[in-house]
């Protein structure tokens, strides 16, 4: 983790902040206090990145739900979850969604489960960085490969069809574009998948060619590595020209 971890505890009871406070003490947390939702949302503006924010759901004015539903707003990547006493379960349930609330936990709370909570809540919230970063460096790769005068496509290391660009869906547009998440052993030439087994073994560039809509189509594959560590494949296409 590059970041501290910060949770926010918010109730309008001060002996359960301290509670709180004192369940952290060891461990390797900033911990951060509110008696009101309004004052938990003054702390967040001011001490971002806050990575998990613990509310009380019974409070004077804004409740929990709603302080957790304007959190979610302002601040999505922040993991939220609600405390309550066990006589509010029913009401928070069906509240759960507008906050988008990950964890109901109930007072009095059991050690073990708001430690595992926590600790879960802590993956959670790097999981959703790292997927929102992924997204980013997705996109971009789309906005290259879209530019590219050759048809590309990328293939998973389960064989399915990742992603496909511009050129590659006008390459096949008469058999019908291609969707990704179906198996390219369907979609593509049977021609092709020697070179797609090979690349996914980390093998050295294959290329041959194969008929396209009556076309003579080059094609390379080569290996490409996945975040998983594991290798799939990227299909490079260019056109040769008519047979006749």
């Amino acid at each position: 983790m590059d970041e501290p971890i910060r949770i926010l505890c918010v109730d309008d009871e001060q002996n359960v902040l301290k509670s709180l406070e004192r369940f952290f003490i060891d461990d390797n947390y900033e911990i951060l206090c509110a008696a009101s939702g309004e004052e938990g949302l003054e702390i967040m503006q001011k001490a971002a990145p806050v990575q998990i924010v613990i509310s009380d759901y019974r409070m004077p004015g804004m409740n929990g739900v709603e302080f957790l539903k304007e959190v979610c707003s302002r601040w999505p990547d922040t993991v939220r979850l609600v405390l309550s006493g066990y006589a509010d379960t029913s009401a928070v349930v069906s509240a759960i969604n507008e906050g988008q609330i990950y964890k109901f936990i109930p007072k009095p709370w059991d050690e073990n489960e708001l430690r595992v909570a926590i600790s879960n809540s802590i993956d959670r919230y790097f999981l959703y960085k790292k997927n929102l970063q992924l997204i980013g460096e997705l996109k971009r790769l789309k906005d290259m490969l879209d530019g590219l005068p050759a048809a590309v496509l990328c293939i998973d290391p389960d064989g399915l069809i990742v992603f496909i660009n511009q050129k590659g869906n006008e390459l096949f547009q008469k058999e019908g574009r291609l969707i990704p998440g179906t198996s390219n052993r369907y979609a593509l030439p049977a021609e092709i998948q020697p070179g797609i087994d090979e690349a996914a073994k980390d093998k050295p560039e294959i290329s041959g060619a194969v008929l396209i809509n009556n076309r003579r189509v080059g094609f390379k594959a080569s290996s490409l590595l996945f975040p998983d560590e594991r290798r799939g494949t990227i299909l490079l296409f260019e056109r040769e020209g008519r047979v006749a």
